[in-house]
């Protein structure tokens, strides 16, 4: 019998099986049916921007960025691609020009997403004033409707229990649950019912953990901003907090209808919403002094007296190591922060650093270095800096666990500016790590003063760059001070009100309440 050849497959059956394989993260598959739907059309910019994301998702940044450069170069007002280019060039961490490609794509076709992209973006930049800052947030408002929401119902604090709900996309083991973990599991069940609303479909054994701590769990990723508007004015929600701002995954078109009488954020995002539909934004008062930081939101700042988080590092103390500059001979720096975060300040200060110790080493692990052309710019930059590459070591660590026994062969964390660090500072000070960063103005730059000065470090926290190194060198030019640091800084940590859930979720509960007659 004669076999019947199979005929070719057509431009839109690769394209559309090449989507089904995506989705089903089988992605090697996925970029052969787009490689092979470009062989029939090599002009086909919908192929190039959709094999471009399945190249960022492996971190194939480079190729993905030439992708979305070739699409663009077919079709120079494509907003898709420049969108999807500004992600892909922030991995790369070059901010500026994702700025600019956020921008563009916004010019093009202005969506809720591509805005909040760029808002998130913002962040970033070492040379965008707050000002600015607040006023591009403020505009996110005129994506919904300006009717007037519907009048709130009152609520006295007395009432038992409150009905508290609090709504991400974050809880799975993600950096947002080092944190609401321990506010999940201190919260007074008695005074308090806690919801959870879920806006995503991943979930993992630390959405099990958090499960368990919840007296009510709502998966809310399939339903639209009214369907979800519905629900939580039919749970009766007295107060919701987003715990996302404009990161991705959030629900802020929901808190535009006002589902709740009292609505705060808090946590995922280190800047104002924007949005005049929430009511306050809970900071404490080193991360937004009173002053010019009110200015720069449109929320009301409620402070917390300590710090402004209470870190849970979902693991037991691990046993921690000697002092690695003691067997080594010289010191040890290091940065697991993003790519995004390595803005020119940054860049400035390390290269000041390793210029002044000119015997250290320096190690950065990041996603980002899998792709050996990102490494590979990142080591020319430093090099025409003056460092020498064979101090450098970039590379990517795949597990937390790995993660952590790196912490051994490290002996001073170097934070970014003006995106401090924050779940990163707090697993560097867990692990007996002290950490220097720069304060700046605004609460994105003043997170890591918040941290330190909770385990009474805030000295290596300088308001000023010509300080930076100075602190650095202060703290490693005593290594039996460094090694005593070494020994009990995890215990300090431990101690302090930066692990204190209990103490930190009555004062949340407090806010809570006073919210309530505010």
């Amino acid at each position: 019998m004669k076999k019947t050849k199979k005929r070719p497959l057509t431009l839109e059956k690769y394209k559309q099986l090449a989507k089904k394989l995506s989705d089903q993260g089988k992605l090697d598959k996925a970029e052969n049916y787009y490689q092979e739907a470009l062989s029939l059309n090599p002009t086909d910019i919908e192929s190039y921007n959709f094999l471009g994301n399945i190249l960022n998702q492996q971190n194939r940044i480079t190729e993905a960025i030439q992708c979305y450069q070739q699409a663009l170069s077919l079709y120079p007002n494509y907003a898709s691609a420049f969108s999807n280019l500004g992600f892909a060039l922030l991995k790369q961490g070059s901010q500026k020009e994702a700025i600019n490609a956020y921008r563009a794509a916004i010019q093009i076709q202005p969506t809720v997403i591509r805005y909040q992209n760029l808002l998130t973006s913002l962040l970033y930049a070492d040379v965008i004033n707050p000002t600015d800052i607040m006023q591009e947030h403020l505009k996110f408002n005129d994506f919904f409707p300006s009717s007037a929401p519907p009048a709130k119902k009152i609520v006295t604090a007395n009432k038992s229990p409150l009905k508290i709900a609090y709504i991400s996309g974050d809880f799975y083991y993600h950096s947002t649950t080092f944190f609401i973990y321990p506010i999940l599991k201190h919260h007074n069940k008695e005074k308090f019912h806690i919801t959870c609303y879920y806006s995503n479909t991943h979930e993992d054994e630390t959405t099990k953990k958090l499960k368990k701590y919840a007296d009510t769990w709502v998966n809310c990723a399939t339903l639209t901003d009214e369907q979800l508007y519905q629900k939580i004015k039919r749970d009766d929600i007295d107060i919701l907090i987003d715990l996302s701002g404009h990161t991705p995954l959030n629900r802020l078109g929901v808190l535009t209808r006002s589902p709740a009488p009292i609505q705060m954020t808090y946590l995922g995002y280190p800047n104002t919403t924007g949005l005049h539909t929430i009511d306050y934004k809970i900071v404490s008062k080193i991360t937004t002094p009173i002053g010019d930081n009110d200015k720069w939101m449109s929320e009301k700042a409620v402070r917390l007296s300590e710090c402004h988080c209470c870190f849970d590092p979902l693991m037991p103390p691990p046993p921690i190591s000697d002092l690695p500059a003691k067997k080594n001979g010289f010191i040890t720096f290091a940065s697991f922060s993003r790519l995004d975060k390595l803005t020119s300040a940054t860049f400035k200060l390390w290269c000041e650093v390793l210029h002044a110790v000119p015997a250290a080493k320096f190690l950065f692990y990041n996603s980002s270095f899998t792709d050996q052309e990102v490494k590979k710019l990142w080591l020319d930059r430093f090099q025409q800096a003056g460092i020498d590459p064979q101090r450098l070591t970039f590379d990517y660590l795949p597990s937390i666990s790995k993660v952590f026994k790196k912490y051994a062969d490290i002996d001073v964390i170097l934070d970014t500016y003006p995106y401090n660090g924050c779940t990163t500072t707090c697993q560097a000070l867990f692990m007996s790590v002290p950490v220097v960063t720069l304060t700046g103005e605004t609460t994105v730059s003043r997170v890591g003063l918040d941290l330190l000065h909770a385990v009474d470090l805030a000295h290596l926290a300088p308001s000023k760059a010509a300080d930076f190194t100075l602190s650095v060198l202060s703290l490693i030019n005593d290594i039996d001070s460094l090694q005593r640091l070494r020994e009990n800084l995890q215990q300090r940590m431990i101690a302090s009100p930066l692990m204190d859930g209990a103490r930190f979720t009555r004062e949340m509960e407090a806010i809570y309440i006073a919210s309530l007659s505010s």
